[in-house]
């Protein structure tokens, strides 16, 4: 019996003929789950990471303010929007106080009026091109994000959003500026403004605007205008504004 015994251990230890060992598949060949598709009860649908690249979504207001598609769309929580939040809101404050700074009035300076609207007043600065601190601003700004979302999460914000940047921080401050407001006759309080991006001495393009006030007393398109003339063009908006 203990012969026996002995006999069988050994077979139990001794290795497994190659016909019966069966390999793990190699890693390539494992497939990853495929989603559950459309389905009308709910709510939600399942997409692979990839389809992301692939969206547009308006991320961040021009206020630097998260959107609720942005939160949804990269499972933003609480804690990470107020992060993100407070890292636009940290570079913001920088880019106005470099604005605030560096703007000069040109008082010589005779705009272009496409909105065939009698002109009562009109008044232009010119902002120097601040590509430099523009670069900072953005390299410090996608480090903040970086580390309150992380690599993937931070590179599909700043896609999405890439449009309200050039907005926000007029581009990086690549080319200098002659932002001008106008104050019109127009009967509805309307104050009109322009901004002529210069090259070189040249204007290159002009981009123009009207402030109005919304049904919920917001006063909408106030961005893109440097913070030392919103104060100027909402005075002069609540002035000739009907009452």
């Amino acid at each position: 019996e203990l012969a026996s015994l002995d006999q069988t251990m050994a077979l139990l230890q001794a290795p497994l003929p190659a016909q019966l060992v069966v390999a793990a598949p190699p890693a390539a060949q494992i497939e990853t789950p495929k989603p559950a598709g459309w389905r009308e009860e709910l709510p939600y649908i399942e997409l692979p990471k990839a389809a992301l690249n692939h969206l547009k979504v308006h991320a961040i207001n021009q206020d630097g303010k998260v959107t609720e598609a942005l939160a949804d769309v990269l499972a933003l929580t609480g804690d990470e929007i107020v992060a993100v939040e407070g890292a636009f809101a940290a570079q913001l404050r920088k880019w106005q106080g470099l604005e605030a700074a560096s703007g000069r009035y040109e008082p010589g300076y005779v705009p272009q009026n496409r909105w065939n609207e009698a002109q009562l007043e009109a008044f232009t600065m010119r902002f120097p091109a601040l590509q430099q601190q523009g670069t900072t601003i953005r390299s410090d700004l996608e480090a903040a994000v970086h580390a309150a979302l992380g690599e993937s999460r931070s590179r599909l914000l700043f896609n999405y959003a890439d449009e309200s940047l050039d907005v926000m921080f007029a581009s990086q401050g690549r080319r200098e500026r002659l932002i001008t407001i106008i104050r019109t006759g127009n009967e509805s309080g309307a104050v009109n403004y322009q901004i002529a991006t210069v090259h070189d001495g040249r204007n290159i393009g002009t981009t123009f605007h009207r402030i109005h006030t919304l049904p919920d007393g917001t006063i909408a398109n106030l961005h893109p205008l440097p913070a030392p003339m919103q104060a100027i063009a909402i005075r002069w908006h609540l002035n000739d504004r009907p009452r």
